[in-house]
C-alpha cells in the first residue's frame, strides 16, 4: 500500500483494520506492526505489516501479509482426539478457532459479518465454559486443570494465555475424563496445541525477516531506476546476487543489461533528446516546432589533405581527441551534439533544453575549445603527432528543431536558412585567416561580454543580402597592456572597414596603415587592402563557395 491512498477494498484484498493504528508506527519508521483481528467474507484474519522506506528514509509504502484463522482450525482438527475439543478465543471473547468444525464462528447479520462471542456459542461444552468460567476473557488461563460437567459426562478443562505484542489469545482444551486416566496424557494434547500456536507465531517472526531480505533489495533498484531515468548511468548499485532470491536477482540483472544498453545508446543520441523523448506522451514521432537557437559549426584545417598523408593510427588519435575537445566543452555549456560531419562537428544550443543566453554560451564555447586546442599542440607535439587546426562559424535565430526523417528512423535535428548560414560562415574563416566568425545577429547579442572585430559586410553563397561578419579574438593572454593593444588594433582596423564602405578610401587607408602597424600579418588587413587597390564598386563582396 501506498500512504495516502485507499485500502483496496475489493478483487479479493482484504480492508485491514490495522492501517489506522499502526500508520504512526510505520511514520516513523518503526518495527513491524500487528493489526486488529477483523472478518473478511465470513473468515477471521489478522494482518502483519512492515514499513517499507527508500534510501533517504521517506515512507513510501507497507508490506501486508494477512493470515486466516480458518487454517489454524484447520490445524487443530487434525492434531485434537475424538474426545478432545479445542477453542480459541480472542482477548474480546470473539470465537476465533476451533477443533469443531461444525461450529459457526461468524454471522452475517444485515449484510455485515459479525463475530460470534464464546459465550453465544451454539455448543455445550462453550455453554459449559461461558457458565463455569464467567470471567474466562480477564484472566490470564487457568494454569491448574478444573473440571466441570457437560451433558452428564466429566471434562477436564485447562486454559493457556498467549502473548505477542498487541495480540492477546485464550487456548482452551477439553479433555473426557473417562478416556484419559493419566495426567501425562491429558497434558500431551495441550503441549502439542501450545507447541503448534508458538510455531505459528515463529513462522510469522520468519516470514517477517523473508518480507524484509526481498524488499531491501528492492528498494536498491527502485533507487536505481530513479538514477538512470534522468539518464545517469555513472553510480548504479552493483547487488551480490548471490544473497538474493532467483526471481529478484533476475530483474537486477535485466536492469543491469537495460542500464548498460542505455548508457551506450547515450553516446549516439544526447542525453537530453532521450530524456525529452521518453517525456513525451506520443513517443518518438516526426515533429518539428520553430525555436531560436544558436548554431555552432566546428571544421579541422585541411582535413582531406592530413587522412592522405597521416598514418591511420595517429589520425585516429589526433581527431579523437579534436572531436572530444569540441564536444565536451559544448556540452559543459549547455549545447548539443547534432551531429558528426565527417571531420565537422554541428552543436545547437538553447534545444531540447533551455540555455539562458545561448549565443553567449556558444561563443564562450569557441573560446575554450580554442585554448583547449592549445594544450592539445603541447601533447601532440610530445608524441611526435601532426597538429591539427579548427574553424568555427556561429549564427543564431529561429529554426525549425525536433524529430526530423522517417516513420522507421528519426534524426533530432535543426533545420532552416539559420543552420545554412552557420555552416556557411565556416570556411569564411580561411578567407580572412581567422578561427572564429560571428553573424552580426551573433554579435548583437553579445554586448561587450567578449572582444570581437568586424570584419566585413559579404554575400555569402546562395544568399542575397549582405551578412555582417565579426571575429571573434580569442586570446588566454592576461597581460593588461597586451589586452590593450589587442584593442587598439581592433578598432584601428574597424575604422578602416567602416571608411571603406563609405568610400572614403583617403581615410580607409589610414586607418588599415595604423592597424596593420600592429599587425603586419593579418590576412584580413591584406584582403581589405587588396580590395582598396582594386577600385571594386561594390564595399560589399559576394563570396563563392
Amino acid at each position: 500500500s501506498i500512504p495516502g491512498a485507499p485500502y483496496p477494498n475489493s478483487d479479493g484484498f482484504a480492508c485491514c483494520g490495522w492501517a489506522a493504528a499502526a500508520i504512526g508506527n510505520f511514520s516513523r519508521g518503526g518495527p513491524s506492526s500487528w493489526g486488529e483481528v477483523f472478518i473478511w467474507e465470513g473468515q477471521y484474519l489478522l494482518a502483519n505489516s512492515v514499513a517499507l522506506h527508500d534510501a533517504q528514509g521517506v515512507l513510501v509504502g507497507t508490506s501486508t501479509v494477512d493470515y486466516g484463522f480458518n487454517d489454524v482450525s484447520a490445524f487443530l482438527a487434525l492434531v485434537a482426539e475424538v474426545s478432545t475439543t479445542i477453542f480459541l478465543i480472542n482477548s474480546d471473547g470473539s470465537l476465533l478457532a476451533t477443533s469443531e468444525p461444525f461450529i459457526q464462528l461468524t454471522q452475517k447479520l444485515g449484510g455485515a459479518w459479525h463475530a460470534i462471542h464464546f459465550t453465544q456459542g451454539a455448543h455445550p461444552v462453550l455453554s459449559a465454559i461461558a457458565s463455569t468460567q464467567p470471567d474466562l476473557i480477564h484472566t490470564q488461563g487457568i494454569p491448574e486443570v478444573v473440571e466441570m460437567e457437560v451433558g452428564g459426562r466429566v471434562l477436564f478443562l485447562q486454559v493457556a494465555e498467549f502473548k505477542e505484542r498487541e495480540l492477546r489469545f485464550l487456548l482452551c482444551l477439553t479433555l473426557d475424563k473417562r478416556s484419559y486416566t493419566r495426567a501425562t496424557d491429558r497434558q500431551s494434547t495441550l503441549v502439542v496445541a501450545c507447541c503448534s500456536v508458538g510455531a505459528l507465531l515463529f513462522a510469522l517472526g520468519v516470514l517477517r525477516l523473508v518480507v524484509a531480505c526481498i524488499t531491501a533489495p528492492l528498494h536498491r533498484l527502485n533507487a536505481s531506476m530513479k538514477t538512470v531515468s534522468q539518464m545517469k548511468f555513472d553510480s548504479q548499485d552493483r547487488v551480490k546476487h548471490c544473497l538474493l532470491p532467483a526471481e529478484i536477482a533476475e530483474i537486477h540483472t535485466s536492469f543491469a543489461n537495460m542500464s548498460f544498453a542505455l548508457n551506450n545508446f547515450s553516446k549516439f543520441v544526447p542525453a537530453a533528446v532521450i530524456e525529452k523523448v521518453l517525456s513525451s506522451p506520443e513517443g518518438a514521432r516526426p515533429k518539428l516546432k520553430w525555436a531560436d537557437i544558436t548554431i555552432m559549426f566546428t571544421d579541422i584545417v585541411d582535413f582531406t589533405p592530413l587522412t592522405e598523408s597521416c598514418d591511420p593510427a595517429e589520425l585516429l588519435v589526433v581527431v579523437g581527441d579534436c572531436l572530444q575537445c569540441v564536444s565536451l566543452v559544448a556540452v559543459n555549456n549547455g549545447g548539443t551534439i547534432d551531429k558528426y560531419i565527417g571531420d565537422c562537428v554541428m552543436v545547437f544550443f538553447n534545444e531540447p533544453v533551455p540555455v539562458p543566453n545561448h549565443a553567449f554560451q556558444a561563443c564562450r564555447s569557441a573560446v575554450q575549445h580554442m585554448n583547449q586546442l592549445k594544450k592539445l599542440h603541447v601533447k601532440w607535439a610530445r608524441q611526435n603527432l601532426p597538429l591539427l587546426h579548427l574553424r568555427t562559424g556561429i549564427h543564431t535565430g529561429a529554426a525549425l528543431v525536433g524529430t526530423f526523417g522517417s516513420s522507421h528512423r528519426l534524426n533530432y535535428t535543426a533545420l532552416g536558412d539559420v543552420v545554412n548560414t552557420a555552416a556557411r560562415l565556416e570556411p569564411v574563416n580561411k578567407l580572412y585567416g581567422t578561427n572564429v566568425i560571428l553573424s552580426g545577429d551573433v554579435h548583437a547579442q553579445l554586448g561587450q561580454q567578449l572582444l570581437t572585430r568586424y570584419l566585413a559586410r559579404v554575400r555569402l553563397p546562395g544568399k542575397g543580402t549582405p551578412t555582417a561578419l565579426y571575429e571573434l579574438v580569442v586570446s588566454d593572454c592576461v597581460d593588461p597592456q597586451v589586452l590593450a593593444e589587442t584593442e587598439r588594433w581592433v578598432r584601428y582596423y574597424e575604422a578602416a572597414v567602416q571608411a571603406f564602405e563609405r568610400r572614403n578610401m583617403v581615410e580607409a587607408r589610414a586607418a588599415l596603415s595604423d592597424a596593420m602597424n600592429h599587425s603586419l600579418n593579418d590576412k584580413a588587413s591584406a584582403r581589405l587592402l587588396a580590395r582598396m587597390a582594386n577600385k571594386v564598386d561594390d564595399v560589399f563582396e559576394t563570396l563563392s563557395k
